[in-house]
């Protein structure tokens, strides 16, 4: 059974009570009403409305017949969270007769209200245990949360989690049948993730670009208009040791936790540094810039499924990847100038989530209150979860674009990062605007004696950075 669509006609419909794109939470009531509009005369009928939700997998595995050819095998996994005729899940919503007359602009209406379990129903339909990656025995169901709506198709194998509303209407007991023909319709619901109370600390893992380098007579002040001789230009062609030189790395602190709807930024910094090795000493005593060409910010998900047995025995896997574009280049479009940073062994670490203010929530990645990406049907971010036949992790991957003294160069950094469900507590109040940076991910700190010998290191951690309030976006270092 392919997953479900929002389906509707006159015969029967279903309207929900604001917008149909809202993200509703285990424990949240479901709000509507079914509809028919198509002309009706039944002395006796039922209108009937079901939540049911599920996690399914699928996984088609292509083999050899030995004669030249090929045969696809299917392998599925299917956990059903609510029994379809739970008194919990279904309701009967109206039983009696119904009239809609033909030339009627009214349609008969039947409000509903539906709240949604905060756990999978007692009779889970259950496969092998040894098939889930959780346990299903009745205890342990009875204590396991409802995962969110998720969903990856890729060729001969998929995954998703889906919830959706189901209404009939039928002939009531005793009805000829004839006198009414059955309806259904079907609406989409998106579950995310229950509210927690674990705390969020920003943390970041550091990690440094390969080293660039330039060769530039326009390195040094007062050079980046002048005319080259001959000379000059040959010299810097064949990047003789009496020209400028520089050599430099990218430094990128991406998170390794983000907590959507945080009331927190997210921890993204940025730091530019030179090397001793490569780097002239009439560079080394001048503050060289770079100009941020372009961020991009991808969110990678991975979803690891398990449909069938394999023939050694054991759980047959799959995994599968999806990329989501957080669109971040949109907050340096809209900049008056180009984003401009210091390379400097000195220079404080640049914390571009609370630069731009962003936040991370399941429609998307936002500067503020506005919404960095254009495509509101896309799905919706969902934390990290684990449920009977799916795992879903996380990744974050950010390519960023420089130009030193009229050379472009290009990184991509990426790192393991786990998605939190939105915080359940309230922002706490705030005497004045807080400028910390993101803790360093790693081990413990040193020593006192080893940290005397990281002291002679080119590039130690800076000092808290504090954004300036006006002018041209310019991030100075110290001079």
């Amino acid at each position: 059974m392919p997953s479900a669509r929002p389906e509707g006609s006159p015969a029967l419909s279903i309207a929900l009570e604001g917008s149909s794109k809202r993200i509703f939470q285990a424990g949240d009531t479901i709000i509507g009403k079914v509809v028919r509009r198509q002309h009706i005369v039944a002395p006796e009928c039922q209108v009937t409305i079901r939540l049911l939700g599920r996690t399914k997998t699928k996984i088609v595995v292509t083999r050899s017949n030995g004669n030249g050819s090929t045969r696809h095998e299917s392998y599925r996994s299917r956990y059903n969270f609510f029994s379809y005729n739970a008194p919990e899940t279904a309701q009967v919503i109206f039983s009696g007769p119904l009239h809609v007359a033909a030339e009627q602009t009214d349609p008969a209406e039947f409000p509903f209200a539906v709240t949604i379990p905060t756990h999978p129903s007692a009779q889970l339909s259950r496969e092998a245990e040894r098939n889930s990656f959780l346990p299903t025995d009745p205890a342990s169901v009875a204590m396991q949360s409802l995962p969110p709506s998720h969903s990856s198709y890729h060729h001969h194998k998929e995954g998703y989690v889906e919830y959706w509303l189901e209404a009939q209407l039928s002939p009531g007991p005793g009805t000829n049948n004839k006198a009414v023909t059955p309806a259904q319709s079907t609406q989409p619901v998106v579950l995310g993730a229950p509210p927690t109370m674990e705390p969020v600390a920003k943390m970041v893992k550091t990690a440094a670009s390969q080293k660039h380098s330039v060769t530039s007579y326009k390195l040094i002040p007062g050079m980046e208009e002048a005319e080259l001789t001959f000379k000059q230009k040959s010299k810097q062609f064949f990047h003789t040791s009496s020209v400028p030189s520089l050599s430099y790395a990218i430094h990128m602190g991406l998170p390794v936790v983000m907590q959507l709807q945080a009331h927190d930024t997210i921890p993204l910094t940025l730091r530019l540094c030179p090397t001793a090795d490569g780097t002239s000493d009439d560079v080394r005593r001048t503050m060289q810039k770079a100009t941020i060409n372009s961020i991009n910010v991808h969110l990678k998900n991975y979803t690891l499924i398990r449909a069938g047995e394999h023939f050694l025995g054991g759980p047959r896997e799959n995994g599968m990847s999806d990329t989501i574009d957080l669109h971040f280049e949109k907050v340096l479009r809209l900049l008056p100038t180009p984003m401009v940073v210091d390379i400097d062994p000195d220079g404080e670490r640049i914390d571009l989530g609370a630069m731009f203010d962003l936040r991370l929530s399941e429609s998307g990645l936002y500067s503020g209150n506005e919404r960095l990406g254009s495509n509101w049907f896309g799905p919706p971010i969902t934390p990290s979860f684990t449920t009977y036949n799916m795992k879903v992790n996380h990744a974050l991957k950010v390519t960023i674009s420089v130009t030193v003294c009229g050379k472009e160069q290009s990184d991509t950094f990426k790192v393991d990062t786990r998605i939190v469900s939105p915080p359940a507590m309230p922002p706490p109040a705030q005497a004045g605007p807080s400028n910390d940076l993101p803790v360093e991910s790693g081990p413990a700190p040193p020593s006192f004696a080893e940290a005397m010998k990281a002291g002679d290191s080119e590039c130690d951690l800076p000092p808290d950075y504090k954004p300036s309030t006006g002018g041209p976006v310019v991030v100075e270092g110290k001079a």
